[in-house]
C-alpha cells in the first residue's frame, strides 16, 4: 500500500478485504507497469483456474466416483395406499438412478480401455517406423579399437 494512503480509513479498510499486491487489488493512481502486473497476475490465476480442473481430468481423478441416489426410508407400516405406491415409486428410482450410474461407469471403462489401446497401437507404430532403417552399431572388427586402422 502506499505510505501516503496511511490513516486513510477507506485504504486500511481494503488492507483487511484484499491483500495490496494480491491477484484482484490494485491501488488508484498506479503507474502503468504496475497495472500490467496486475493484469498478468489477474491472467495468470485465470489460467490456473481454467488449467489445473483440466489437469485433473487428464491424469484421472484419485477417488472412484459414487452414485448421488438416494435410497427411500422404508416405513415400518403405510397408512395409505399411496403411501406404500408413493414408496414403490421411489424404490424404482433408486433402482433406475444405481443402474443408470453402473451403465455410465461401464461406459467410462471402455473409454479408458480405447485411449489405453490406442497409445499401445502409437507406441507400436512408432517403435516400427523410427526402428525401420535405423543404422546398427558397428560391428566388432576382431579386438580392433573404433578409429584405429589396420596394419
Amino acid at each position: 500500500m502506499n505510505p501516503a494512503h496511511m490513516g486513510d480509513p477507506r485504504r486500511e479498510c481494503l488492507a483487511y478485504v484484499a491483500v495490496p499486491g494480491s491477484l484482484f487489488s490494485h491501488e488508484v493512481g498506479e503507474r502503468a507497469g504496475d497495472r500490467a502486473m496486475t493484469g498478468m497476475r489477474r491472467l495468470a490465476a485465470l489460467l490456473l483456474i481454467i488449467l489445473v480442473p483440466a489437469g485433473s481430468v487428464a491424469y484421472g481423478d484419485t477417488s472412484p466416483p459414487s452414485p448421488k441416489c438416494i435410497a427411500p426410508l422404508k416405513q415400518t407400516q403405510f397408512a395409505t395406499q399411496f403411501q406404500l405406491d408413493s414408496y414403490r415409486t421411489a424404490v424404482e428410482l433408486y433402482r433406475s438412478c444405481l443402474e443408470d450410474f453402473v451403465k455410465e461407469q461401464e461406459r467410462e471403462i471402455e473409454n479408458h480401455r480405447q485411449a489405453a489401446q490406442s497409445a499401445i497401437e502409437e507406441w507400436n507404430r512408432f517403435v516400427g517406423k523410427e526402428t525401420k532403417g535405423t543404422p546398427s552399431a558397428p560391428k566388432d572388427k576382431g579386438g580392433q579399437q573404433e578409429g584405429e586402422h589396420p596394419n
